[in-house]
């Protein structure tokens, strides 16, 4: 009974006590949540808005795109790798690492900011759906009137990022496939100089066994379909190869890959081509993005307030006695 009476004596105390300090604990709640409200006040409030875009599959390119591109592709290796450029698979791949891009980002966010004193984004967040190639982009901007068009603007600018990005890789197709051709036509034109120089030496040795024979004149073999060549016709055949200026006539091949290389000099890859069409799915609409965390920090802060005064009045107790 001695316990129960010591305990309720102890409640009834403590109530006491904190009941002469309600003063003090009230200031003390009042000094947090004023603070909190004053955060809140300065903090900068954040609106958010979100669409949900997908990319065409059914876009044909235009036919002097397509001209363009054939053009390009003179061999088998580059017409693979143009037909893997311009693959449903990799054109949405491109628009997807560049939305998700954290450089993409940082630069729109620095090209508005420096372009307009309105449009201030201070963060851009993007979600990535997952269904049937749909992506969801959020965007957060101080600006409620203008976080749509900021929202458009990111979408359309994503979209020019992407292209741009195909179009190198264009130009990077275009020149490697030069490279390959030039060597290409290097390698033959080696192979046909050989080629005139063992003919040289199997004329030039026939002539000395002509000369020392003294063959003049071609004269028929036991086959009837051959001849030996005498020292005239022999001398002839050596000045035309030492004269040889067209390497072409020695392998033909050499003959395509120079008009190759010619076709592929004149190809001029447009900045202004444009690959992709991007359509909005889905409307926007406006919320407050952190209106909720400012409530949140309201409530923890009367919370704390009220546990330091509490602190306060009975440590303040304690010490009294």
């Amino acid at each position: 009974m001695n316990t129960i009476d010591s305990i309720n004596n102890s409640r009834a105390e403590l109530i006491k006590t904190l009941w002469r300090g309600r003063l003090t604990i009230f200031i003390m709640s009042i000094l947090f949540i004023s603070f909190a409200i004053f955060y809140s006040y300065r903090s900068t409030l954040l609106w958010t808005t979100a669409t949900e875009v997908s990319i065409n599959k059914n876009y044909f390119l235009p036919k002097n795109t397509q001209i363009l591109l054939d053009n390009i592709a003179t061999n088998k290796k580059t017409s693979n790798e143009i037909k893997l450029l311009f693959s449903n698979k990799n054109i949405a791949k491109e628009y997807i690492e560049t939305i998700e891009s954290t450089d993409n980002q940082v630069d729109f966010i620095n090209m508005i900011n420096s372009t307009s004193s309105k449009d201030k984004i201070k963060k851009i967040v993007i979600k990535v759906i997952n269904n049937n190639e749909q992506y969801k982009i959020i965007i957060n901007s101080e600006n409620k009137k203008q976080i749509s068009n900021l929202l458009n603007k990111y979408i359309e600018y994503s979209k020019e990022v992407a292209n741009k990005s195909i179009i190198t890789t264009l130009n990077h197709i275009l020149d490697e496939n030069k490279i390959r051709e030039i060597v290409k036509l290097n390698r033959l034109e080696e192979r046909a100089k050989v080629k005139i120089n063992i003919e040289k030496k199997n004329v030039e040795y026939n002539l000395k066994i002509a000369e020392k024979i003294g063959l003049i004149n071609p004269i028929p073999s036991s086959n009837d379909s051959d001849f030996y060549f005498g020292s005239r016709v022999l001398s002839e055949k050596l000045e035309i190869l030492k004269n040889i200026k067209d390497l072409s006539l020695i392998s033909p091949e050499i003959s395509y890959v120079t008009e190759n290389i010619k076709s592929l000099d004149k190809v001029v890859i447009s900045n202004k081509l444009d690959f992709y069409k991007i359509s909005i799915m889905s409307e926007q609409s406006v919320s407050k993005a952190n209106y909720g965390k400012n409530k949140l920090i309201i409530i923890i802060s009367s919370v704390v307030g009220l546990f330091f005064g509490f602190s306060l009045v009975l440590i303040k107790s304690e010490f009294n006695k």
